[in-house]
């Protein structure tokens, strides 16, 4: 992996145009790997793939850019506090489901506070609908064959 990174070289927008196959063969190198052998690969060499990708993004028109910005206002979307209405709910489901669909290269380009962002308020989210459901059946009580009937018509 390491040697697909090096073989990129200086990228400048004189000749990133020719860097092309390098970036993309590095690129596709490292999301082939598992999450545990990319914790293996150092900062340093991350980032001198995602400033080559960068590179080449901007001097063909940012369209790498501008997916990883859109996933980002779907993000700054999202309340905080989160609260547990269906509004919510969506505009996480919306702003995870255009994550996922990012490329690799793309991912890259959101920050990680986004992605931190993202994580946290879908496991708030969860939580308050947890915190409903457990509300709901504590509203139910005891369960008796006297009131089992009127029981029925709560749920």
């Amino acid at each position: 992996m390491k040697e697909k990174i090096e073989a990129i070289g200086g990228v400048t927008p004189e000749n990133v145009s020719d860097k092309k196959d390098f970036i993309e063969e590095a690129r596709k190198a490292y999301d082939s790997l598992t999450d545990k052998q990319k914790e293996l690969i150092t900062p340093e060499d991350k980032k001198k793939l995602t400033d080559a990708e960068k590179a080449y993004d901007d001097a063909t028109g940012g369209k790498n850019q501008a997916a990883a910005d859109a996933v980002k206002e779907k993000i700054d979307q999202i309340p905080s506090p989160v609260t547990p209405d269906g509004e919510t709910g969506k505009k996480i489901e919306d702003a995870k489901e255009a994550y996922e669909n990012l490329t690799g290269t793309q991912k890259d380009m959101v920050s990680e506070e986004d992605k931190k962002k993202l994580e946290d308020a879908k496991d708030a989210y969860d939580n308050l609908q947890t915190d409903k459901v457990k509300d709901k059946i504590d509203a139910i009580g005891e369960v008796t064959l006297e009131n089992a009937a009127d029981k029925k018509q709560e749920i």
